[in-house]
């Protein structure tokens, strides 16, 4: 793990009192700005649960809006990718 950019650290740090990390998880190509900007908002929301104490939450993309879920809710059921989506990777990445 990293340092968040350092464009994101002051609405980061002011949000939160403890140290902020990131991790990269776009091993397969660069990330764009749509994820780097995603990836912040799923951060920001985070730390707002934290700072509002709401425990047991996580952070969630619906639609376009990023919501926080019970831990519950999100692990009620196993969620998988479906076959035809790797066929569509395996055309990219082989």
């Amino acid at each position: 793990m990293g340092e968040p950019p350092r464009w994101t650290w002051p609405s980061t740090v002011t949000r939160v009192s403890k140290p902020v990390r990131c991790s990269i998880s776009w091993a397969t190509r660069a990330p764009t700005p749509r994820d780097r900007v995603l990836a912040t908002r799923y951060g920001l929301k985070a730390a707002d649960l934290v700072h509002e104490g709401r425990f047991g939450r996580m952070a969630a993309l619906r639609g376009d809006s990023i919501v926080d879920v019970s831990l519950d809710e999100a692990t009620a059921e196993l969620k998988t990718v479906p076959e035809d989506w790797y066929e569509v990777a395996r055309a990219f990445f082989g």
